[in-house]
């Protein structure tokens, strides 16, 4: 596969059925014509008649680009709508990562509006879990739903299905039911609790994760415990191998498949689950946008929040040095406001000059040290949540002269000089900004910073807009306005702003004559060189993650990215989680990010706390780790590999011991112990060898496999 840097011009089909393709190489200023067997669009996002029509239900606003028009900081706020939030492709361009931050923000929003109104929670009956009949011989009883009238399940051939099972070692009743997401299918599935003597029940239905936690309380309600209820995807076992299966085909699939299932509940042993009290305080790591924001979302909910700053005060670089944005926003007054309402909180206590020096203990009941850099005293306090919020800040260089010259300096410097009349544009004549100064490259940030772009063009149409007559110039690698900044990288074509593109092996040249800066570069239309005096030279640094984030990292046991931001568990699912659980981050400490992304951070890490700390107690998981003592050899290999410091060597008693509030049931102590002493519950050697059985007999024949 050749990847090509190209514009292409135009695609036209050929008679023979071939696409012949135009482009030009900006490289070479060539034009190429070739043809294609397939010519793949990426076609972006747009609104569409959803938009509008839940625009009409709500009675909310359209903005120009026919979305629901949202909040001006918020991307889950309705405007001038209380009580609404958006989420996911409603609020406009999105991928997966921000989907997901965006629901849970939206959820975080909603409790807090609940909140304001006095509801403190929706109260849900409380199952007593029945005991595990763990001495009796297993028998499964089994429930397969037809799903209604969905087209899934007209293949499978239930009478067959059902007889094949029944033929099964250790299985008690079998029972096809309708719908069990329904009504009548409830009552189906409670008489089958009532009429069998099974102490394992197996439930095969389309789309088991909407429907888990119903089936088992009503499980639990017949007298079965928990643990010994498996719900599975019935349809998605049948269809797997089968390429277009007939019914029998399909249905002797999904007996072989079912038999894997059954084999699992049949030698899994009964799991329990142990309260743990939650010390419903939380830490919050940060006073800048993220941390304020993300603190006070929960202190609105009567949360205590401990605020920790290092600087002497909050606000962070956002909120001290940036005074607007080019779309409109000014975070230093945001700053200024959420200061105000930080400070007039009752629920928040503010810790300046103060840096988390270790931290110790799981979800519940952490104990982080503190120490406050001023007085150089140590405190200790006790929190069931941490969220770390430590931002970032603008990139140094020493690329293009800067530190030379006063007429070379960055966006940031040039954006604080306009502001404060320090640099007075009307005197401008040349202006030069040089983007990715130190960014996108081996040596230096190998990332881009995704908001220099923007704020080269706010600073470049200010300087337009004191001074017409001014001529600024934008050297640039490739322009990054993503979504619909891009209105503003037309905006600023239109009104005279020079782009100049340049490689990377080919970078702008800064040299001083006679006290002013003047730039050699190479010109890709004329391909010449071309010198160009300028009375400022402005480089876009980019984002440089804190310093302090490699020693929090280690006081919480949790990992950076190799660019110094600290590292979700997952990139798209859980992109505010850590693998520790209760430990959450929010804006520039995860990724470099405009500030209304960073607000919506901070309510979906707020949202993620508040779940925990809404209860008076947590549970630990049913699926750990645990340690079989007799064969244990005491190596601690275990203790050393475990990534949540779950596992520790008790001297006194000499002996790993496993904290199950901290296990995530991973298995790398399975993996890592050469004795066999570490084991993952309800994943035991008898368990997967049954298994692997079941799935090697369970292959479809040779005809039907794709």
């Amino acid at each position: 596969m050749n990847l090509i840097r190209c514009r292409v011009q135009g695609v036209m089909l050929k008679p023979d059925g071939n696409l012949l393709m135009r482009y030009l190489d900006p490289d070479t200023n060539e034009f190429f014509v070739k043809d294609y067997d397939l010519v793949v669009m990426s076609t972006g996002q747009a609104p569409i008649e959803t938009h509008k029509h839940w625009a009409e239900v709500l009675h909310a606003p359209l903005d120009e680009r026919g979305l629901i028009a949202g909040d001006r900081y918020s991307k889950v706020r309705i405007a001038g709508k209380p009580g609404l939030f958006l989420c996911g492709s409603l609020m406009g361009l999105t991928d997966v990562s921000e989907a997901v931050t965006s629901g849970i923000a939206a959820a975080g929003e909603a409790a807090k509006f609940l909140a304001a109104l006095g509801v403190d929670g929706i109260k849900e009956e409380e199952i007593a879990e029945p005991a595990a009949r763990s001495r009796e011989l297993p028998l499964v009883s089994v429930a397969l739903c037809k799903c209604g009238e969905k087209p899934g399940a007209a293949g499978l051939d239930y009478e067959l299905l059902s007889a094949a099972l029944q033929r099964q070692p250790g299985v008690g009743a079998v029972q096809v039911i309708d719908s069990l997401c329904k009504a009548e299918g409830e009552t189906a599935l409670v008489d089958l609790f009532g009429r069998t003597k099974g102490n394992r029940l197996l439930i095969g239905a389309c789309q088991p994760f909407r429907y888990r936690r119903q089936l088992k309380n009503e499980a639990r309600k017949a007298g079965f415990n928990s643990s010994m209820v498996e719900i599975f995807d019935l349809f998605g076992i049948a269809r797997r191998g089968l390429a277009e299966p007939s019914t029998a085909d399909w249905t002797l699939q999904a007996a072989r498949d079912v038999k894997a299932e059954l084999e699992n509940l049949k030698f899994k042993p009964p799991l329990e689950v142990s309260p743990l009290p939650i010390n419903r305080t939380a830490l919050v790591i940060g006073g800048g946008m993220a941390g304020m924001h993300a603190a006070l979302s929960l202190a609105d909910r009567g949360v205590p929040v401990h605020l920790v700053e290092k600087e002497a005060h909050l606000g962070g670089y956002l909120g001290a040095r940036v005074e607007h944005t080019v779309d409109g926003l000014a975070p230093m007054a945001m700053a200024t406001d959420l200061k105000l309402k930080v400070w007039e909180n009752k629920n928040i206590t503010v810790h300046l000059n103060c840096e988390v020096e270790k931290s110790s203990g799981a979800l519940g009941s952490f104990e982080s040290k503190l120490r406050f850099t001023d007085s150089g005293e140590n405190t200790y306090l006790h929190h069931g949540v941490a969220i770390i919020a430590t931002g970032a800040h603008e990139g140094a260089t020493g690329e293009y002269g800067y530190g030379t010259s006063e007429a070379v300096l960055t966006q940031g410097e040039l954006k604080k000089g306009l502001a404060n009349g320090e640099i007075d544009a009307g005197e401008l004549e040349n202006v030069v900004m040089i983007q990715c100064a130190g960014s996108r490259q081996p040596e230096g940030r190998r990332y881009c910073s995704r908001i220099c772009c923007l704020g080269a063009i706010d600073n470049a149409l200010k300087i337009k807009e004191k001074n017409p007559e001014a001529r600024v110039f934008i050297f640039y690698r490739d322009v990054m306005t993503y979504g619909f900044c891009e209105q503003y990288y037309t905006k600023a074509r239109s009104a005279g702003i020079i782009f100049m593109n340049y490689s990377l092996d080919d970078k702008p040249q800064v040299e001083l004559a006679e006290g002013k800066p003047v730039v050699r570069f190479t010109d890709p239309v004329l391909n010449e060189e071309m010198e160009l005096p300028a009375d400022l030279v402005v480089l876009s640094t980019g984002v440089d993650p804190e310093e302090s984030n490699r020693k929090l990292a280690g006081a919480f046991g949790v990992s950076l990215t190799d660019d110094g931001f600290f590292a979700e568990v997952d990139g798209k699912w859980r992109p505010i989680e850590f693998p520790k659980v209760g430990l959450y981050l929010a804006g520039t400490a995860h990724s470099t990010m405009p500030l209304r992304s960073v607000v919506l951070q901070a309510d979906a890490a707020a949202q993620k706390a508040y779940t925990y700390l809404s209860g008076r107690e947590v549970h630990t998981a049913a699926v750990t780790s645990m340690v079989k003592d007799a064969l244990c050899v005491r190596c601690q290999r275990c203790v050393n590999i475990c990534p949540y410091g779950a596992r520790a060597y008790n001297e006194a008693d000499k002996r790993i011991e496993v904290d199950a509030a901290a296990c995530q049931a991973c298995g790398m102590c399975a993996v890592e112990c050469q004795n066999n002493a570490a084991e993952v519950r309800g994943w035991s050697d008898k368990q997967l060898l049954a298994v692997i059985d079941a799935r090697l007999m369970s292959r479809p024949p040779a005809s039907t496999v794709r």
